[in-house]
């Protein structure tokens, strides 16, 4: 949207029409408000840069950022003379960079610069991956659910977690035969496919089902069943943990909440407690945990903040808060609180769990007795609480790992 006034409110809805001619869905009245001035602020990484989807010959550089930016990435090889540049000049801010034509069991360095619209520029260096030295042959294993986590009458979403990007299907019906599914074919960890057209009160079996990109076989869960809802849901959703402000530095903080059902959420905050001042941050992908990062703050003010969260079915629930932001830059390292510490081990799989005491994210480098090089796996996500699966292992090997904890401010 261009040719905006500043420092002026603006209400909108969005509607999208398919191609059959059916009438447009719109969602409800929407409001936003422009800056008072020129953005100064250079932008920031909520989430990565991590290397993912990694295999012997290629990987992919995935990041979300505060606000739109265009990006240019440098690649150099351990044994290459120059680097390769690529220029993704479409702002976005949720980013994912495929590299292709790598050598295997090579160390590769790349630097990214990040600019917004009004030219300010972020930039990181000295970051790293291993491709890996042979094909990937492991199936992805699924390492969390499948779970229903939004239960109406008339549709249903079904979660769960695999140990690599994969990508996502989940085939139903009202027998084990099934007879119906619904797919798609993004590549994520974190899986969620809504399923529609439902029968109210009705009785339905389930199994979910993943392929990584390098076509090993599809990975598919044991048969499930749910029950759709007797009448529309009308109860608005519970909070049930937060929201609660964690990692708060002199220029950001997160916002934490959970409810008992998915919803988007919309968290409006400021200086005043009035809110006359305040920023919008949106997160519009329905989810039963949330974590929002509020950016751009000043040090050393109490900040308040009110969020929305709004379920599929439109009913809504509403919580208010405060805290305050680090007067100086925070300089001292994440500790650990409890862990590192194996557990669930079995003869292919185990699960390293920590706790630390504020938000930070992890690389873990694990190597077992007979293996050349180690795996590696990033966790960008800052949480203060982590649980991370290994998975594929040997039988009967002794495993040694190393962790990596990086907060905020880089400590």
């Amino acid at each position: 949207l261009t040719r905006l006034t500043q420092g002026s409110e603006y209400h909108y809805r969005v509607c999208s029409s398919d191609p059959n001619d059916n009438p447009p869905a719109c969602s409800d009245d929407q409001t936003f408000s422009t800056l008072d001035e020129a953005d100064e602020d250079p932008p920031i990484i909520l989430r990565g840069p991590v290397a993912v989807a990694i295999s012997n010959q290629s990987a992919r550089i995935e990041m979300t950022t505060d606000e739109a930016v265009e990006i240019e990435l440098e690649n150099i090889g351990e044994d290459d003379a120059t680097p390769t540049v690529i220029q993704r000049p479409d702002r976005t801010p949720k980013h994912s960079i495929p590299l292709t034509n790598l050598e295997a069991g090579q160390q590769y360095t790349y630097a990214l610069t990040l600019q917004d619209a009004d030219g300010n520029t972020t930039r990181r260096t000295g970051l790293s991956f291993r491709t890996l030295a042979a094909p990937d042959n492991d199936s992805p294993v699924i390492v969390a659910g499948p779970v229903v986590s939004t239960r109406l009458e008339d549709q249903i979403v079904i979660e769960w977690v695999s140990d690599e990007l994969a990508d996502s299907e989940v085939q139903f019906g009202p027998t084990i035969a099934y007879g119906s599914s619904v797919s798609t074919m993004e590549d994520v960890s974190e899986h969620a496919l809504r399923l529609t057209n439902l029968e109210a009160g009705q009785s339905y079996h389930y199994r979910v089902c993943s392929t990584d990109p390098n076509e090993n076989p599809a990975t598919c869960s044991s048969d499930f069943t749910f029950t759709t809802l007797d009448a529309a849901d009308v109860d608005p959703p519970q909070i049930l943990t937060g929201p609660t402000a964690s990692g708060i530095t002199d220029r950001s903080a997160t916002l934490r909440l959970s409810s008992d059902e998915v919803g988007t959420l919309r968290i409006t905050y400021g200086t005043s407690s009035d809110l006359a001042d305040a920023r919008t941050v949106n997160q519009t992908d329905p989810a039963l945990s949330h974590a929002a990062v509020l950016t751009n703050l000043l040090p050393g003010l109490t900040y308040y903040y009110q969020v929305q969260l709004t379920d599929v079915s439109g009913n809504i629930s509403s919580a208010t808060g405060t805290f305050a932001s680090l007067l100086l830059a925070d300089e001292d390292p994440p500790i650990i609180l409890s862990g590192p510490v194996a557990v669930a081990i079995s003869d292919q799989g185990v699960r390293i769990e920590l706790t630390t005491d504020e938000d930070v994210e992890i690389e873990l480098e694990n190597i077992g007795e007979d293996d050349a090089t180690p795996t590696v796996v990033q966790r960008p996500e800052r949480t203060p609480k982590h649980s991370i699966p290994l998975t594929n292992l040997e039988a009967g090997q002794q495993y040694t790992y190393a962790l990596t904890l990086q907060d905020a401010d880089g400590n």
